[in-house]
């Protein structure tokens, strides 16, 4: 077999066949290294590794198109069937030497990873494994390949027929779907022959050792293939047309059995031993949190995927089978649309639409719909929503504890003072924790109800009746919790809802808060980056860049017997406190179109640093939380920092709801974005003409310089 390997690979490399495989290869992977690492920054190589699989169709083909078929032609296979090597050698030998031609390829494709380091954080296992699967994806293709080129005398011919059954692999998924979109044993048979579906993958960082096993035994299969074919001929051919009657019907069907029990034997092993998430985020795998809460599980739950299995998003899928494989308590079940039209009655709903997820027990549902599993943002490109997050292990592990529990905390938000209403993104925080959110009217009701844990006041513009005062206070004595945020621009002119807060011994400054290090600020002094403490209720979002509080104040106080205090956010040491009478004087004098307030230090009636959130606990058990921001509990804010003020306000919920205990069942967004490489010009412009151009280009070259030196020999 070393022989045959030997000549083969030799026979690659001395003329231009092996040079051009890779100098093609490298020239596409190149480009799109050039397009996606580079200048677009992306951390993994599986979005340029997914870019290139269509050149497998094109250049597999051009390298194994010859390895037998110009054998048969020129009649030197009956040299090598002579010879005193077994055919299994024969074949081995000649598949190595195109396995070890592609491997070249893949080693310098390793590289690249490496190179993007000096750039910023690379996911190496997630590149590894998404490169680790266009290897066996690429060895597939090889086999197949060299299946086809046994099959014929003519190059060409079996390049035509290596390319087809490769583009058919390429497409079975959309041939099946147009064939039936429900599925059915036909779709199911033809699936078998599947080649990209398996890809996509590990192209995301998932390792199924199932996906391993189908590559490897379509690569058995196709070398099985190739011998039986080789050996029959190796006594007996004389025909120079393609023929399938070489094979032995008895060890085709054995080979075929064995193949099948092989994929068969390693899908019956459950999903937690053969599929490994080496992704950033573990997108393809149940966090802790889940997998702690499942142990506790003693109530049957079923998730109902509101479409066909074989139509379903391969993502809520694999996790789906990760519920169930977690807990012996949940069941999944797929409802076919087309024949269950009436399922939304099953759970008087009026309509539940295709894709989503219906979590239920005998007593309880809750509908999630699909463009809930992911979060989506607006791109202003496109003008389109692009999901930038996938949230469904977080949805349905919340809905599971939502239909399985009893009791669900309540919070009340004030209105009737001007103040601002809580966004959608917040109350979706706060309900993805199965956390009600009711509104409270004190014109209406005459006490905070009892089922209240926390009240929650953002920004009020009128301040609060002397009858206001003692029902929010009666509220606080008997242990309540209240959260809020003042307005710098009305707090003045709020006595009685200032003496509330200053019951806890602390005072609201007068004016707004100036930014003094560029550190600490976005975009203009009054933009605050506040450093946020380590605290429990702040979660992970402590240090700065985190959270995002414009036109702030502070506040100040005195330790008072009785009392706790915790600071929750500060500005820096540079930070200023500019009045409103100064600040409305500068306003004054801007003019034109440009409206930039010109303060300075020099401006300051108060030097920082500032306390921009703090936490005062009473020994009675009252809490306040206060935030110097009215603007910090909303969308525009949130989104300065990708949603950060609302896992923010979240937690704090979360937090206080717990009493104290660890119940929280929250998952937060798995984010699909990396950290973006950055990468120079000059860096783009150079590694760009090496990889894309230089080094491909060196190997087609060097392939035309040694074919015209032998053939002048």
């Amino acid at each position: 077999m070393t022989a045959i390997f030997k000549r083969e690979f030799r026979a690659l490399f001395c003329n231009v066949t092996g040079w051009i495989f890779i100098g093609v290869t490298m020239a596409f992977y190149g480009l799109y290294f050039t397009l996606y690492q580079l200048m677009q920054g992306y951390g993994s190589i599986g979005y340029t590794l997914g870019a290139i699989v269509f050149v497998m169709l094109l250049t597999a083909p051009i390298l194994t198109m010859r390895i037998f078929s110009e054998e048969r032609k020129n009649k030197t296979d009956q040299l090598i069937m002579t010879a005193p090597v077994s055919t299994m050698k024969i074949v081995l030998g000649k598949y190595f030497a195109l396995a070890a031609t592609f491997t070249i390829c893949v080693g310098l494709m390793a590289l690249s990873p490496l190179l993007l380091s000096f750039f910023g954080e690379v996911p190496f296992l997630t590149g590894y494994v998404a490169l680790l699967g266009f290897y066996f994806y690429g060895l597939t293709c090889l086999a197949i390949g060299m299946f086809a080129s046994s099959l014929t005398e003519n190059q060409l011919i079996s390049a035509v027929l290596s390319f087809v059954l490769l583009f058919l692999g390429y497409v079975m998924t959309n041939l099946t779907n147009m064939i039936s979109s429900t599925g059915n044993l036909l779709t199911r048979i033809l699936n078998c022959y599947d080649l990209y579906t398996p890809l996509n993958d590990f192209l995301g960082g998932n390792l199924n050792l199932v996906n391993l096993a189908y590559y490897i035994s379509v690569i058995l299969l196709c070398l099985f293939l190739t011998y039986e074919g080789i050996q029959k001929r190796r006594w007996s051919v004389s025909s120079r047309k393609i023929s399938f009657s070489v094979f032995s019907s008895v060890t085709f069907v054995l080979g075929l059995v064995i193949i099948v029990l092989l994929n068969v034997g390693v899908r019956a092993i459950p999903s937690t031993y053969t599929a490994l998430d080496f992704t950033e985020s573990g997108l393809y795998s149940l966090s802790d949190t889940s997998k702690e809460y499942l142990k506790t599980l003693d109530q049957d739950v079923t998730l109902y995927y509101y479409n066909t299995k074989s139509a379903s998003d391969d993502t809520v899928k694999k996790l789906l089978t990760n519920y169930k494989t977690a807990s012996k308590h949940i069941k999944v079940k797929y409802v076919n649309p087309t024949t269950n039209p009436d399922f939304a009655s099953q759970f008087n709903e009026e309509k539940i639409n295709s894709d989503s997820v219906v979590v239920a027990t005998e007593n309880a549902h809750k509908v999630i719909a699909y463009n809930e599993l992911y979060e989506l943002t607006t791109d202003y490109n496109s003008m389109s929503y692009v999901p930038t997050g996938f949230d469904g292990e977080g949805q349905i592990t919340s809905a599971i504890h939502y239909v399985t529990s009893e009791d669900r905390p309540v919070i009340y938000t004030l209105s009737g003072h001007n103040e601002k209403s809580l966004p959608s993104s917040f109350t979706d925080a706060v309900s993805k924790a199965n956390i009600e959110v009711e509104s409270l009217n004190f014109m209406a009701a005459d006490i905070v109800p009892e089922d209240a844990q926390a009240v929650v006041v953002l920004g009020p513009q009128m301040d609060f009746t002397e009858d206001d005062v003692k029902k929010l206070e009666a509220y606080l004595d008997n242990g309540g919790t209240l959260i809020a945020s003042v307005a710098y621009n009305s707090i003045d002119e709020l006595p009685n809802f200032r003496g509330i807060i200053e019951r806890y011994g602390v005072t609201v400054k007068s004016g707004v808060i100036a930014e003094g290090d560029t550190d600490y600020c976005y975009g203009n002094i009054f933009n605050l980056l506040p450093d946020v403490s380590g605290v429990e209720v702040n979660g992970n979002l402590s240090g700065r860049y985190n959270i995002f509080a414009p036109a702030a104040t502070g506040f100040g106080y005195e330790e008072k017997e009785g009392f706790s205090y915790t600071q929750l956010m500060r500005t820096s040491d540079d930070a200023y406190l500019v009045s409103l009478d100064t600040l409305k004087e500068k306003l004054s004098q801007t003019t034109g179109e440009d409206n930039t307030v010109d303060v300075s230090k020099e401006d300051a009636s108060e030097n920082g640093p500032f306390t921009i959130g703090l936490n005062v606990t009473a020994d009675n058990h009252s809490s306040i939380y206060l935030y110097g921001s009215s603007d910090m509990f909303t969308d525009g804010a949130s989104a300065m920092v990708s949603g950060k003020n609302a896992m923010l306000f979240g937690q704090l919920i979360t937090t206080i709801t717990s009493n104290g205990e660890d119940t929280s069942v929250v998952v937060p967004v798995k984010s699909f974005d990396a950290p973006s490489l950055t990468v120079t010009d000059y860096a783009i412009h150079m590694y760009g003409m090496l990889w894309g151009i230089l080094l491909p280009l060196a190997s087609i070259i060097l392939g035309i310089v040694i074919f015209v030196l032998r053939r002048r020999r």
